[in-house]
Order: C-alpha cells, then structure tokens, then sequence
C-alpha cells in the first residue's frame, strides 16, 4: 500500500456510531423524556470534568476539562421516544447525540448514541473517550431518578 492511499484512509470520514450502555429506569418514558429534552436538565446528569454548563431550554454549552468546548441544540424530537442533539457552532466532526427511550413493563429503557462523521484517526484517539462521556451521563440520569 502506498504511502498516499495510506493517508486518504487515515483522513477519509466514515461513519462512526458510539454507544452507551442501556438503563432501566422505573419512571415513565414521559417522565424520562421531559426532563431530557430541557436541557438545562442535562447539567444534573454531566460528569463532574465538566465545568462551565450554561443552558436554555433548546441549546446547551460546557466545557469539559481538558477536551474543549461544546454547544449543542435540539434537531429532532419524537415524543416520548427520542431527542436528537446537534453542535451548533464550529466542531472538529459532524454528529448527533440521540437519547433513546423506550417503554418497558416496568418503566423505560434509556440509552443515547453518537452518530458521528469521524476519520479513522479521530476515531481511534476519540471512542473510547466518547463512550465513557455517554456512559457517565447514563449513570447520572440512573442516579438521578433514583
């Protein structure tokens, strides 16, 4: 393989989807999804290496420790179902952040999911990272309503 081809596979963008883990929690999905899609909520449920959280019902901005800033705001809703969160401003890839929620006997299942347009070497550096950032937020909205 040249070193040329080498380069344009590192840098390509593909598709990346990160996920969290999955929670039960034993509130309605109703209840689950009134509070995310206030996203002055989402400062309950951040990981303590983000500082900074200012927030408006619709857009939201942090920063967290060591990685930068971010700004999200509301794209997408399905009630009860899903919020999709996107960047507003400039970000080092495209994404969207989705919390899903779905209706279980005995409450609603929650998770959230990154569906990013990344390079191979974001992606590599970034995954891991991402997927921790997602599963500290589900294991605040688990504390949170419980």
């Amino acid at each position: 393989m040249s070193w040329q081809r080498l380069i344009r596979l590192i840098i390509a963008l593909g598709n990346t989807v990160i996920e969290s883990k999955s929670t039960e929690i034993q509130k309605s999905s109703e209840e689950v999804y009134r509070f995310l899609i206030d996203l002055q909520n989402h400062q309950l449920i951040m990981p303590e290496q983000v500082i900074n959280y200012m927030a408006s019902p619709n857009e939201c901005s942090y920063t967290i420790n060591g990685t930068g800033n971010l700004s999200l705001k509301l794209d997408e809703t399905i009630t009860n179902t899903s919020i999709t969160l996107i960047p507003k401003g400039k970000v080092p890839f495209d994404f969207k952040l989705l919390w899903l929620i779905e209706d279980t006997k005995n409450g609603c299942l929650v998770n959230s999911k990154l569906d990013a347009q990344m390079s191979f070497l974001i992606k590599a550096v970034a995954a891991g990272p991402l997927k921790n950032f997602l599963d500290l937020q589900i294991d605040g909205l688990t504390k949170h309503f419980s």
